[in-house]
């Protein structure tokens, strides 16, 4: 699994409320994600079908070690919109906490905002290796790995390149 965005950070405040995709619980359903309540009220959907289609928030409770790590970080957004749009549960991944709060966290502030010094334009590939072993009852897989690879346009004759793999 891998999202892939275009690296424009901004100041807007993060947001904290997650969502699901309803299309994936029908194709019928809308394109824009929703919070689990409103999905379930509004299209009368059960959560026997939404737990079929993709994780939930119960999947995500009491993680002993592990958290929700973004694929696409919201910290990498411009605006609350944008933000916005990165917290939706099929964006994360189970993570675990000291690396999510440590180096993935420095690659994700620190070494992006330096490497992306100087570029007109930065493009991010983040991605999850999928591991043996699952949280929720083995409804959501705990990657082996995580990486990430971006490059910036500076000019007509320079580009730049990096990439990490925890």
């Amino acid at each position: 699994v891998y999202s892939a965005y275009i690296y424009n950070p901004g100041k807007a405040k993060r947001p904290n409320n997650w969502m699901v995709e309803p299309q994936l619980v029908d194709v019928s359903l809308q394109p824009e994600m929703a919070s689990e309540g409103f999905l379930l009220q509004k299209f009368l959907a059960t959560q026997s079908e939404l737990r079929e289609s993709q994780a939930v928030l119960q999947d995500y409770k009491n993680l002993s070690g592990y958290n929700r790590g973004h694929l696409n970080p919201n910290s990498h957004q411009p605006n609350l919109d944008a933000k916005k749009a990165t917290f939706t549960l099929t964006n994360i991944v189970p993570q675990y906490i000291k690396l999510n709060g440590g180096s993935w966290n420095n690659y994700e502030q620190d070494t992006m905002t330096r490497n992306s010094q100087g570029c007109k334009e930065t493009f991010a590939v983040v991605g999850a290796v999928p591991g043996n072993n699952y949280i929720a009852g083995g409804r959501v897989n705990k990657p082996s790995h995580l990486w990430s690879a971006a490059c910036c346009y500076i000019d007509n004759n320079h580009l730049r390149s990096w990439a990490i793999i925890a």
